[in-house]
């Protein structure tokens, strides 16, 4: 080749480089509402609003960005000035109320049938108007226009937008003119789940005639989650309970074999079951309605707290809900499918293999749920064209509280390849805590018998409280548990182990100094006054301490087998999940019972005190989503929260009512603002499990990437 020659093939082919990397700068397009579990762009647009003004003009994310967010939406943080004043103004332009926390305007705009029974996934969801098959989208909606740079260099005029299909060519819409400095929507862009096959070809002609081409083709990701309380939420409920500054409410109840009880427990007229009283339509209307009266229980149970999924105490404070949207929010060319199914109080048997009980069976509607299918069901009937298949396997079960397992055998409800509309590009996983019955365990640390809050006996002790040594013979089979729920993703549902995030748990039960709760006479009874037999017992927190210790590292053994099992062999070799446990330090001195400056009296319930009224604070008051040294629910925290009571043959007066208020709706689960640190802390292995899987996000895009419409 000749230097003349060679010189021209140069400058050829710098001039295509050029040409390359000039067309990536010159449109910018993102997915329109890309959470498609929200219905309306309004209530993504909230997240993405809180992301920006946390985030501000870096090009990097901050690695608490998910806290951020929170504290953004729910309680600004004074510690980022900057952000503190963009998110100050927040609450009123979305329209909701921080008291009662941001979910609170997004709960009815959900792609899940709350009023369906039982509780599940349409077949198909109205999204911004349009009817989509959920599972499976055959498009997306986008919009696009020029970039930052080239809207300035063009200026005024108007652009010529024409797009096909990269399918087949062919061209779906007349062109489009718009002004140059605005956004062009285009609400049908193909989408299968061969990405070759996907996407529009756009190109825009500009004033002076020049043409910018660019391909549009968004990834559709679809995570789903399982697992228990801590992957459902429990104890932070989309829309909390709302409670009366005037009233109480007398627990003591009149039925004479109760009275004998309090009688000999020296518990009669002690004040001990007067506590807040939801703020109800009697006292809006200024009437007081007798409690054992229809009227009463009328206007009672409306009043209780919602939930995304009440049966199974679901939330979209929970950390999975979080990362997913985060997931949307880094990279606005994808979109984000997302399904949950966590329920608080399952187990590997009962919850993912079989059905379980519903954690509320009572709701304003009359209609009971009485059980929730088991998960591994919920999603074969999601993601299978037909009714998929039944499989059986042998696993050891326990009777509650007994040491000695049985085996049973266990179905299993799957989908095979050739019957499912799609595979799973990532799992989100929070099981084992309740397999070792930490609930019960929990219990054995501040309650000495289950007699004490029950007047006539309704729970056996050892259903709802026993000792680590149950624990440990539970712990023991933990690993054959574990190995079937691998090979139940896989064989059943396609789900290679690479693509499961299981998140591990945290130390619960210690002090702002890192000691357990209980070792001190001030964290005795840190937050657990709403019943005067609840005291934590120091001795018994650091056993359960040193057994959740061993939970730990038997958990990150059986993922991952190396130096935490001390010679022990997992069953199948390890699960080969991707086990979380970064996030475990940052709660070694924030647990249930740790106190920051302002909770002298914060963690305290506050009564009425004579003709002076409520103290230490307004029960009406209470902000169940702020922020705290603890990232735990006490149960004085789960009663003025969730302040969940049964119904049915339990009476609403009843001493049994506040332990149940209290225990039962979240004490000892992660507030909303842990769940956001453990997502946080989630996101960098979701990253790489993407990225593995082909669908790497983008360079997290600067805010506000497309122009607004003018």
């Amino acid at each position: 080749m000749s230097r003349n020659c060679l010189r021209v093939a140069t400058l050829l082919l710098a001039a295509a480089l050029s040409a390359s990397a000039a067309t990536a700068a010159d449109l910018s397009w993102e997915v329109v509402n890309p959470f498609r579990l929200y219905r309306q762009s309004k209530s993504f647009s909230l997240q993405e609003s809180a992301f920006n003004a946390v985030r501000g003009s870096s090009p990097e994310l901050p690695a608490d960005i998910i806290q951020r967010i929170e504290r953004c939406l729910n309680d600004p943080d004074p510690a980022h000035p900057e952000a503190f004043a963009r998110c100050q103004g927040m609450a009123q332009a979305a329209d909701f109320n921080r008291q009662r926390g941001w979910a609170s305007s997004t709960l009815e705009d959900t792609c899940f049938d709350r009023s369906a029974r039982p509780r599940r996934y349409p077949a198909n969801c109205l999204r911004d108007g349009r009817s989509e098959d959920f599972v499976l989208p055959t498009s997306h909606s986008v919009r696009i226009g020029l970039s930052a740079g080239r809207r300035v260099e063009v200026g005024t005029g108007d652009c010529i937008w024409r797009w096909k299909r990269r399918s087949d060519g062919s061209v779906p819409a007349e062109p489009v003119r718009m002004a140059c400095n605005q956004t062009v929507p285009i609400d049908d862009v193909p989408y299968t789940r061969d990405r070759a096959s996907s996407g529009i070809e756009v190109e825009v002609r500009l004033p002076d005639g020049r043409r910018f081409s660019e391909d549009v083709v968004v990834d559709d990701l679809f995570v789903v989650a399982l697992g228990d309380s801590f992957a459902s939420g429990e104890g932070n409920p989309d829309k909390p309970v709302r409670f009366s500054n005037k009233r109480s409410m007398n627990y003591e109840p009149v039925r004479p074999e109760t009275a004998a009880f309090l009688e000999n427990r020296g518990r009669v007229r002690d004040g001990s079951y007067v506590l807040p009283k939801r703020l109800m339509r009697d006292e809006e209307i200024d009437k007081i309605y007798n409690y054992n009266t229809h009227e009463f229980l009328d206007a009672f149970w409306p009043r209780s707290a919602e939930w995304l999924s009440p049966d199974c105490h679901r939330s979209q404070y929970a950390f999975p809900f979080r990362v997913a949207l985060q997931i949307a929010l880094e990279d606005r060319h994808r979109a984000v499918t997302f399904a949950t199914f966590g329920c608080s109080g399952a187990e590997v048997v009962n919850g993912l293999f079989r059905a379980m009980p519903a954690r509320e069976h009572w709701n304003p509607s009359g209609q009971k749920t009485t059980e929730v299918r088991s998960q591994f069901e919920q999603l074969t009937n999601l993601i299978c064209r037909t009714g998929g298949e039944t499989t059986e396997r042998s696993m050891k079960v326990f009777a509650p509280g007994s040491t000695q397992p049985t085996v049973q055998r266990v179905q299993l409800r799957s989908c095979p390849a050739n019957q499912r509309k799609r595979d799973v590009d990532l799992v989100l996983l929070s099981i084992g805590g309740n397999d070792v019955g930490f609930s019960q365990i929990a219990a054995y640390t501040f309650l000495e018998r289950v007699s004490d809050i029950a007047a006539v006996a309704r729970v056996r002790e050892h259903e709802l409280r026993f000792g680590t040594n149950v624990g440990s013979a539970y712990l023991a089979v933990l690993d054959e548990r574990l190995d079937a729920v691998a090979k139940a993703l896989s064989v059943g549902f396609g789900v290679n182990r690479e693509k499961v995030v299981h998140v591990s748990y945290e130390q619960a039960l210690n002090d702002e100094q890192g000691n357990p709760c209980g070792r001190s006479e001030a964290t005795a009874l840190a937050g657990l006054d709403v019943h005067s037999r609840f005291r934590y017992d120091g001795t018994r927190v650091t056993e359960v301490v040193g057994f959740t210790t061993r939970l730990l590292d038997r958990m990150q053994c059986i993922a991952q087998p190396g130096q935490s099992c001390r010679g022990f062999r997992p069953a199948g070799g390890g699960t080969g999940f991707t086990l979380v446990v970064e996030h475990q330090p940052e709660f070694l001195r924030r647990g249930g019972c740790a106190r920051g400056p302002e909770d002298a009296n914060l963690m305290k319930m506050p009564r009425e005190r004579g003709s002076s009224g409520f103290s230490p604070y307004l029960p009406g008051n209470y902000r169940p989503y702020a922020s705290h040294q603890r990232l735990f629910r006490t149960p004085n925290d789960a009663f003025l929260t969730a302040n969940e009571h049964k119904g049915g043959e339990t009476p609403l007066i009843d001493i049994l009512q506040p332990a149940i208020a209290a225990l039962y709706s979240g004490a000892f689960h992660p507030t909303a603002e842990a769940h956001a640190l453990v997502a946080d802390h989630v996101m960098p292995h979701v990253r790489r499990v993407l990225a593995a899987g082909g669908v790497a996000a983008d360079q997290p895009q600067a805010p506000n990437a497309v122009a607004p419409a003018q």
